[in-house]
């Protein structure tokens, strides 16, 4: 009887084994488990005081915040990937680089697996700089007007920017961009800071805080009115002998200021220091700043365009001769008790110099002189100066003389004996 009792049980038990292995069998072939994937699950972290609070910063690598998760799952279990919840608390972090992510759902599953197991993070000194807000007019006002460089600010005028050490040093300006287009009166403006590193390049750190709202910044925008004026400059002091400073030239030669009406009204040129040329030989040239010379309440309308070139051309004289004539020769102040008249037959040579051009062009008959006799009161033979009438560009490398005899005049002497 005991026997047929426990042969019994043990035909129960085998009869519960085979019918959970049925269960289970049917369950596979009705809801199987199957292998889903979901991106973008965000990471929280948590507990970040444990580094904050120590002076320090975290900086979030290579976007392990931001996972892809690989689920096993019952068929008929639906989920989304909003019931998974990842998780890094700070307090675990091992190497001070590597804090393990906890993912967690809220339906059950068979298995959570990741390929970004651990955050990864870099920790930095805190450290915080403050940077002027500079202002850059985009587009061009109206005809005539310019954007006033100085006046036109932005406000709050500064920016301080806080985060990991290396991150802050990276920045280097903030900038404010505003739409300049067709103005012709004082606009009041916003736009949105945009930081730039030493090279000029657009940064977009969202690791950084700010202490002001940087997508809302106002800008009162100020208006010149223009004026093109020529630039003037002299020259001081003598070329070294045989040379001649021919031209003064500045590059550019005028130059576009800006300012308000009174100061352009009253403004007709910018004049620069004279330029010595004491003892030159050759081109004497010299890069002005001209920033230094404009009219108080003045300014560039192209700020960049501050250097003035200016140049003096000095060109060496070449020496020739010219035949003066003595038909060109006029004798001045001789009293009438006297006559004169010129010793030498020939033609007086005349050395002189001047430019190249000039030199092939040299004409005889451009010249002419006199000769000054007022002084005379005696009969004889003279060697006197010459009172050469230089054309124009040429000049004497030395005197010329003439010699000339002086008689009593005719009628005078026969009156006398």
């Amino acid at each position: 009887m005991k026997n047929r009792l426990m042969n019994n049980w043990g035909l129960k038990l085998l009869s519960i084994v085979s019918a959970v292995i049925l269960w289970m069998v049917v369950v596979s072939v009705d809801n199987p488990v199957r292998t889903v994937t979901f991106s973008n699950i965000p990471v929280e972290i948590i507990n970040g005081s444990a580094i904050t609070s120590e002076g320090m910063v975290y900086t979030v690598l290579d976007n392990t915040d931001v996972i892809t998760i690989e689920v096993e799952a019952r068929r008929q279990t639906e989920l989304s990937a909003s019931d998974f919840h990842a998780v890094a608390n700070m307090q675990d972090i091992q190497l001070m680089k590597y804090v393990p992510i906890n993912i967690t759902c809220s339906k059950p599953v068979e298995s959570i697996t990741t390929d970004t197991p651990n955050l990864r993070i870099s920790i930095e000194d805190e450290e915080e700089k403050v940077l002027p807000i500079v202002v850059r007019a985009a587009g061009t006002p109206g005809d005539g007007y310019v954007v006033d460089r100085v006046n036109t600010i932005a406000s709050p005028e500064s920016v301080r920017i806080s985060g990991a050490a290396s991150a802050v040093q990276r920045v280097s300006q903030a900038v404010v961009e505003v739409d300049v287009s067709g103005l012709t009166m004082d606009t009041e403006k916003s736009g949105a800071i945009v930081f730039y590193n030493s090279d000029g390049d657009v940064l977009d750190d969202k690791t950084l805080s700010y202490n002001i709202d940087i997508h809302d910044i106002d800008v009162s925008v100020r208006l010149l009115k223009t004026k093109e004026v020529p630039i003037q400059v002299t020259t001081t002091g003598t070329v070294a002998d045989g040379y001649r400073a021919t031209q003064v030239n500045c590059e550019p030669s005028r130059i576009t200021v800006a300012g308000d009406e009174s100061a352009l009204e009253a403004l007709s040129s910018i004049s620069l220091p004279a330029v010595s040329i004491s003892n030159a030989r050759a081109n004497v040239e010299q890069v002005v700043d001209i920033t230094e010379y404009l009219p108080e309440n003045v300014q560039l309308v192209d700020e960049d365009a501050t250097s003035v070139a200016v140049t003096v051309v000095v060109e060496q004289l070449e020496t020739g001769t010219v035949a003066l004539s003595k038909n060109r020769i006029t004798m001045e102040g001789l009293s009438e008790e006297f006559t004169a008249s010129f010793l030498t037959t020939t033609d007086v040579t005349l050395s002189v110099r001047s430019l190249r051009e000039q030199m092939t062009e040299l004409d005889p008959e451009d010249w002419s002189a006199t000769v000054d006799l007022s002084g005379i009161t005696e009969t004889g033979t003279y060697e006197l100066p010459l009172i050469i009438n230089v054309p124009e560009g040429y000049e004497l490398t030395e005197e010329a003389r003439v010699a000339v005899r002086i008689e009593q005049a005719a009628g005078l002497s026969d009156t006398a004996e």
